[in-house]
């Protein structure tokens, strides 16, 4: 089962009005022109959150994934993977209403921070050394996957479709409202329940600390079901990370 995840991603790149360097916007150029008009009504508190549910919901999808995978391999002989077809496996299985943190969600949204997370991570140098990124392209200071860009775009395809059944007076509204109302509704709001708690924990008792260390606190306090929410090997990046959006006003 691949373990998918969000890679290490630009956070200082400007969403709505940056400029991406030549050999970036060549892949990403139309992608991002795209997104940026789906998203152009989120601040950027909601876009951080929702970047950071992806998160989550891409480990949880890759599961879903997997198990689909199995059966498509013995009926076809194969079966395509990627980190967008995982998310569509968890949008039929999760209810991503009731998040504090990102009011009125909907999968357009989340499937144009997909393709925003593919623009990002392309942006960050840190990636050239991750294990499993093994089919990169070195652009100057840019290492990014072979077949991002080509994934980016189904995710921006995506998000548009989602877009247009979700905006259309028809029937097939109603039927889009009840994507998600299997499996027990599970619910994608766990995961802002746990950043609420994490950041509860660190304004009452680990203020005082750095960032990384309150990060290793909060972690041991959290339940073990808390704690499956985190994607990486490395939650105290995560923990860390929402500190910090804290401190600038942005969670």
């Amino acid at each position: 089962m691949i373990p998918y995840h969000l890679y290490l991603y630009d956070e200082d790149f400007d969403i709505f009005n940056g400029k991406l360097p030549p050999i970036i916007e060549s892949g990403f150029g139309d992608q991002l022109e795209r997104l940026r008009e789906i998203l152009k009504n989120r601040n950027l508190t909601e876009i951080y959150y929702g970047l950071d549910s992806l998160n989550w919901m891409l480990k949880k999808g890759g599961e879903l994934e997997f198990e689909a995978s199995i059966k498509e391999v013995e009926e076809k002989g194969q079966a395509f993977l990627s980190r967008v077809k995982a998310l569509k496996y968890f949008s039929e299985q999760f209810d991503i209403s009731e998040q504090s943190h990102f009011q009125n969600a909907k999968w357009s949204d989340y499937f144009a921070l997909l393709a925003l997370a593919y623009i990002l991570e392309s942006l960050h140098s840190g990636n050239s050394g991750v294990k499993d990124l093994d089919d990169f392209v070195f652009t100057g200071q840019y290492p990014f996957k072979l077949d991002w860009p080509v994934e980016c775009m189904d995710a921006i395809c995506t998000s548009e479709r989602f877009l247009i059944i979700e905006n259309s007076p028809s029937n097939t509204t109603q039927i889009m409202s009840e994507r998600g109302k299997k499996g027990g509704k599970r619910k994608a709001a766990k995961f802002a329940n746990v950043m609420k708690n994490c950041i509860t924990l660190y304004s009452e008792k680990y203020y005082n600390r750095s960032n990384r260390e309150a990060a290793k606190r909060i972690l041991k306090e959290l339940s073990i079901e808390d704690l499956e929410v985190f994607s990486t090997d490395e939650p105290e990046n995560t923990v860390e990370r929402w500190i910090s959006r804290y401190k600038k006003g942005l969670i």
